[in-house]
């Protein structure tokens, strides 16, 4: 899964934590994980930094950087841009910052998941996890270094995660890897790129500090598993709206069906005027 794509991140030596904090804005509220209870808080990003010499674990998975100056430095793989459904299939207009957005979603009216930025502490740990409405992930380790443990999305073995994400507990918890046949354990270094496919079950160990940008997408050469997760997310009580699920599922899903039938039939059922009062300037 290793390859040679283009894309776009900064130079090793000359990027930190606090360029983060420069180009996003220290005052951007972010969500941190308390890696003892994989519970979550949020706090200021300027305070995350300082916290970066730190007592207790923290770590940063879900600070989404589009609409930041750090957009302008960092860009997903070409590959899956040109794949993915929230490029390719909704309307343009939509892609806005408006008060009038689900404010289930924040300002954003568009699936805002493509580029992430991790900061992870040395030792930080992220449990075992399927990637919101099984979407595919790009990951690339700036700084640091990153174990992930992977498990295949057989149906038996998304059976076995539903079971054991229903049955498990903070505090005693049993390692997912130890209960399926087959875990694969992939250490990767600063340089490295990865792509995690389409529903495959995983978590993440950080043996130093790290920085890692990533993003989310879904695409059309993964429908079934696509599916497949977001059934799996319902019976394991994943709330619709939740910060685990993928925003606006059900309206890519509609636009998608759209896009196809104007390819075939050269009509479109989308109504502009819809749209027009949602039309912002970013």
């Amino acid at each position: 899964l290793f390859f040679l794509i283009s894309f776009r991140v900064p130079l090793e030596n000359e990027f930190s934590i606090d360029e983060v904090e420069k180009l996003v804005g220290g005052d951007r509220s972010i969500e941190v994980i308390e890696v003892c209870s994989q519970g979550s808080r949020q706090m200021l990003l300027e305070d995350f930094v300082k916290y970066y010499n730190r007592k207790e674990l923290l770590n940063v998975i879900s600070l989404e950087f589009s609409y930041t100056a750090l957009a302008d430095v960092v860009s997903p793989p070409s590959i899956l841009r040109k794949i993915d459904w929230v490029d390719l299939y909704w309307p343009k207009a939509l892609h806005t910052v408006t008060s009038e957005a689900d404010p289930a979603y924040g300002p954003f009216t568009f699936p805002k998941v493509k580029q992430f930025c991790f900061m992870s502490v040395k030792d930080c740990f992220t449990d075992f996890h399927i990637n919101f409405g099984g979407t595919t992930a790009w990951y690339h380790v700036l700084k640091g270094k990153k174990m992930l443990w992977l498990v295949e999305p057989t149906e038996h073995n998304i059976t076995m995660y539903e079971q054991w994400v229903t049955n498990s507990s903070a505090d005693n918890s049993i390692f997912f890897g130890d209960i399926v046949d087959c875990c694969c354990r992939l250490e990767l270094n600063a340089g490295d790129t990865f792509v995690i496919p389409s529903g495959w079950i995983y978590a993440v160990y950080t043996p130093v500090d790290s920085i890692v940008f990533g993003g989310n997408f879904l695409h059309s050469f993964s429908i079934p598993m696509q599916l497949r997760v977001i059934k799996s997310e319902d019976k394991i009580k994943v709330y619709f709206y939740s910060k685990y699920r993928y925003p606006y599922y059900s309206e890519i899903l509609w636009y998608v069906v759209n896009g196809v039938v104007e390819r075939v039939t050269g009509q479109s059922f989308t109504l502009a005027q819809n749209f027009k009062s949602m039309e912002v300037s970013a």
